[in-house]
């Protein structure tokens, strides 16, 4: 199955599914937010209002509220269910000084921190869309934030070689944790809180103490760039992905390095289940122990046996689908295996594939 949806006029710079998976949004270069069916490719509403090219999408937990940011230095935090109707005048947010890289939601969904170019974290109540603290202190501008799972508390990392942690409530700095020698891309929490794991520019990845502001272990292996890392809910495991198309994991106590995957692509997020069992990377799920491509998914998720690589839709690693150049996009995301690719001619695209099931005759007639 597949759906061409044409009615954007510029690129897409950004798609994001619903939690349920029941809606897409996607942003673009001509200013405009849209709201997609994703199962029957219809455009339910066109979203107006911001100035510039729209860069980021982020939806909350419950996905009861999305939120955008612009180059035209503004946050939108909107009422998703305009899908019937019920829309509310977006609250707008004014206050960076330069262009907005990034919005994401905290986990009780209460508040929104956004990033921009002026080197500062803001963060805003998500349902009056005031202002609570502007977040100082980075000498270059930041890169990617992360909420602890209780929402008490951010990391922002920066091209300023540093990760700070702060306090929600206050706003206030914790902790500066320094070490890197080149910019830091992503620096997130243990389920527990305790630690802080950091990736960056300088091919390696840090543990960090997240009272004490100190780092634990450098974890080493990658030849590029490392661009994302996650730690496991039970804290036991760190995996990390690269430029150079490999994912790694190592063991948190002892840095000891587990396993290695050779992806062929360039992985944007990593993710694990909820029993540390399995990983997810490149839209694959991979069992942590045997190191072997899995079909497990979250019990939350549709199960994925898709994903993109290249040029190529792969199903269970062999490839399936070749991607035309007017295909391949500049932002994908999955839901199950079901794909939305904005592209930069302004389409957005769904692929959505039915396998058949293989079927084993327990009883079979001599």
């Amino acid at each position: 199955m597949m759906k061409r949806l044409e009615d954007d006029n510029g690129a897409v710079f950004a798609v994001a599914f619903s939690p349920d998976g029941r809606m897409l949004v996607s942003a673009s270069s001509d200013t405009t937010v849209r709201v997609w069916d994703p199962y029957t490719g219809h455009h339910l509403r066109t979203l107006e209002g911001h100035r510039d090219w729209v860069d980021s999408v982020a939806f909350s937990s419950n996905g009861r509220l999305f939120a955008t940011a612009s180059h035209d230095k503004t946050v939108r935090i909107w009422d998703a269910e305009i899908i019937s109707g019920l829309a509310r005048v977006p609250n707008v947010n004014d206050g960076h000084i330069g262009a907005i890289r990034e919005v994401a939601f905290s986990p009780d969904g209460k508040v929104l921190a956004s990033i921009s170019s002026d080197k500062t974290v803001k963060i805003w109540d998500s349902v009056t869309g005031a202002v609570m603290h502007t977040l100082e202190g980075h000498i270059g501008s930041v890169r990617a934030v992360a909420f602890s799972l209780d929402s008490t508390r951010l990391t922002s990392a920066s091209n300023d070689k540093t990760v700070r942690v702060w306090e929600i409530a206050t706003g206030g700095p914790l902790q500066t944790l320094t070490g890197h020698t080149r910019r830091v891309n992503s620096a997130v929490f243990s389920a527990d809180g305790t630690k802080v794991a950091s990736a960056s520019n300088d091919m390696t990845v840090r543990i960090w103490d997240a009272a004490a502001g100190e780092c634990i272990r450098p974890l080493r292996g990658h030849v590029d760039w490392v661009t994302t890392v996650t730690l496991s809910p039970d804290a036991f495991l760190v995996a990390a992905a690269a430029s150079d198309r490999i994912v790694y994991l190592w063991e948190a106590q002892n840095g000891s390095p587990i396993r290695r995957f050779d992806i062929h692509q360039h992985v944007t997020s990593l993710a694990f289940s909820a029993d540390s069992r399995h990983l997810r990377a490149g839209g694959r799920w991979f069992d942590t122990a045997a190191g072997t491509p899995s079909q497990e998914s979250q019990p939350e998720e549709p199960a994925m046996r898709t994903c993109l690589k290249e040029d190529w839709v792969t199903r269970d690693g062999e490839k399936a689908l070749w991607l035309p150049p007017d295909y391949r996009p500049t932002c994908p995301t999955a839901y199950g295996d079901l794909h939305a690719l904005g592209l930069s001619s302004g389409r957005v695209t769904f692929l959505g594939f039915e396998w058949p099931v293989d079927v084993t005759d327990l009883n079979p007639v001599s």
